[in-house]
């Protein structure tokens, strides 16, 4: 489920960053992160006197950021709330107090409001008279003048600003009350401002070219549909928590696409506040859902005692957690329900595709695909070669007919090689898998996998991904005619300069090339060749073996390499659609053999077109940036 995970993570608008709440996860470090955060599983109250003097003692609170980011009331808060169930720790909070320099002080005082009590004002008045602690009378004074313990009532009160959800989410963390997750829920259930400013704006006396500008920033930005013809929003999404849920993940608030609707909208800041606070209600529940199972399991069950948009946000959250969890059955049901509800939703349907895909059941994938072409092409093409390649993926001997063995082979060795040649682009995957680490479970037997488009001769367009997961994105790259462009964070696309690094870049475009083929085809004399026709009237292929002691395909550290290839050409075209090859070396170290297997996809024949990057970042230095220059930009980004 890693892949539909993956584009998931982005297309059901479900982004999992941390926690929100500026609590432990920002102030201390590694297993004291983790105990505040997932107290309320496995409460130890004898460890909160070291995780006070962390917090006091953390550059976060000498540097005065938790103060500017509300982070020294939610972790008061906390401390206090724990006191207040274990209250043997007041007077260890009070030992504190006697020794601590005056500001932190201040902040022990923040947790004496929450969890007060008789000894602890009769504590305090004692201070009052005491010389050591003149800095702080005046505030004690304040607080003994209020009362303590004040009167916070989180779990009552409805919660109006991200602050007090901060505080709903220290609650859950300390104590696991559910009540705090679901006020969180209540606030999705808010009037939707955007979706009643946006109507009003298309009904208005706007131009039909004003409005379909608005339409389209909304359409493309957003993925939010309307009708210009009705004047209606045709995704049933709430847009305050769909708009503003992923505007704080993506700190987009501020651009220049925004102000656009701001303007044409007439947003006032009221309504963004209203909008924005909606949202980081959105944002918290989706990526508490992903840290706490507790969280996801509320959110999991509200699902059907919830109707119309809270709804869906609910099932938006639970399918991307299904989905993360390999429990297929309930990620269909929910993105069914998504479906359903919301049947323009180009993502839900493009995800459903794919969970269809990895699971072999092309055909319903198909009719997400054809009902995709409808809201959204992209997405629809796609899904559509994501399927062209699992139907790829499964073509195996097994579910073919062996026809018969060729006997006129130079005719088809001569056939294939003009087919091949006379192909001017096309698409490819060629993924490595290394069967050698017995420890990896067979779906983690991905090493490194390459997608990329190739425009005869010198035009590749590549993305490389590797770590075991073949959707961990981590180079790029665009190669015309001999110049090579890598997409580097901040910088965007760079061109090549390095000479050692150009020949690579050359010398590996060759290798993922389908050219490869034609010279292993026109130089060597095959093992054998069938023609296996497909069941039930599907394609029909040859499938061309060899058994080679050399071949100019991989570099590695031995010169005794055995490869065996097999090329799968269609019946009809003769066009390459599949290659199989498996190397073996001996690895002299380990004194065994060690074997690789490639897999390549072709599809998408002269259907591609490739361009340089639009912009490519020049260097004032007439030679390629330094590794140490590389990692400073990478460290300041």
């Amino acid at each position: 489920m890693k892949k539909t995970a993956f584009i998931a993570l982005f297309l059901i608008g479900v982004v999992f960053v941390g926690s929100p709440a500026l609590g432990a996860e920002d102030v201390l470090d590694g297993s004291s992160t983790d105990f505040m955060t997932y107290y309320y599983l496995n409460p130890e109250p004898d460890k909160i006197p070291s995780i006070l003097q962390d917090f006091l003692s953390s550059e976060f609170f000498k540097s005065g950021q938790a103060a500017e980011n509300n982070g020294d009331y939610i972790m008061a808060y906390s401390l206090g709330r724990i006191a207040q169930l274990e209250p043997s720790l007041v007077k260890k909070y009070e030992d504190i107090f006697e020794q601590a320099p005056h500001k932190e002080r201040l902040f022990i005082l923040k947790i004496f409001q929450v969890c007060g009590n008789e000894e602890v004002e009769e504590f305090l008045d004692t201070k009052m008279a005491d010389r050591k602690f003149r800095k702080e009378k005046k505030k004690i004074s304040k607080i003994l003048a209020d009362g303590i313990p004040i009167d916070l009532n989180v779990l009552e009160k409805e919660a109006r600003d991200s602050k007090e959800f901060d505080f709903l989410w220290a609650e859950f963390m300390v104590t696991g009350d559910e009540r705090a997750v679901r006020k969180l829920i209540d606030a999705l259930e808010w009037p939707d401002r955007m979706r009643a400013k946006l109507n009003d704006y298309l009904k208005g006396p706007a131009s039909i070219k004003k409005k379909q500008e608005i339409v389209d920033i909304f359409t493309k930005e957003y993925n939010i549909i309307c009708d210009i013809s009705t004047n209606e929003v045709e995704t049933k999404d709430d847009l305050d928590t769909f708009i503003f849920g992923n505007a704080i993940m993506y700190k987009k608030l501020d651009s220049k696409v925004f102000k656009k609707i701001d303007k044409a909208l007439k947003l006032t800041d009221k309504d963004v506040y209203y909008m924005a606070t909606k949202g980081s209600a959105s944002w918290s529940l989706t990526s508490n859902a992903q840290q706490h199972k507790k969280v996801f399991e509320i959110c999991d069950n509200e699902i059907s005692r919830q109707v119309g948009s809270t709804k869906i946000a609910l099932l938006r959250i639970s399918a991307y957690g299904h989905m993360v969890d390999n429990n297929i059955k309930e990620a269909i049901d929910r993105l069914k329900q998504l479906t359903f509800l919301n049947p323009k939703d180009a993502a839900a349907h493009f995800s459903l595709g794919l969970i269809y895909l990895e699971n072999g059941d092309i055909e319903n994938a198909l009719e997400e695909m054809n009902i995709l072409k409808n809201i959204d092409a992209t997405l629809s093409n796609k899904l559509e070669k994501e399927a062209v390649y699992e139907k790829l993926v499964a073509l195996d001997i097994e579910t073919l007919i062996e026809n018969e063995k060729i006997t006129d082979r130079d005719k088809i060795i001569g056939d294939l090689i003009e087919a091949i040649d006379g192909v001017k682009n096309y698409q490819s995957r060629l993924t490595m898998r290394d069967y050698s680490n017995e420890k990896l479970e067979p779906k983690n037997y991905v090493f490194i996998e390459w997608r990329f488009g190739h425009e005869k001769p010198e035009k590749f367009s590549v993305e490389q991904y590797a770590n075991e997961d073949e959707n961990s994105l981590y180079d790029m790259w665009i190669s015309v005619k001999g110049n090579h462009y890598d997409l580097l964070p901040v910088l965007g696309w760079i061109e090549e300069k390095t000479p050692e690094l150009v020949e690579h870049k050359n010398s590996l475009n060759y290798n993922l090339s389908i050219d490869k083929y034609i010279k292993l085809i026109k130089e060597n004399k095959p093992d054998s060749i069938m023609l296996c026709e497909g069941r039930q009237g599907k394609t029909g292929y040859f499938i061309i073996k060899y058994e080679l002691p050399k071949w100019n395909f991989s570099r590695y550290y031995s010169e005794d390499i055995r490869y065996r290839v097999e090329v799968w050409a269609g019946k009809d075209s003769l066009l390459l659609t599949k290659a199989l090859i498996k190397l073996t070396y001996r690895d002299e170290k380990l004194d065994k053999d060690t074997t690789y297997d490639f897999t390549q996809l072709v599809t998408n024949y002269n259907n591609v077109a490739i361009q340089p990057p639009a912009e490519v970042y020049v260097s004032e230095k007439s030679e390629f940036m330094s590794p140490e220059e590389f990692q400073e930009i990478i460290g300041r980004w």
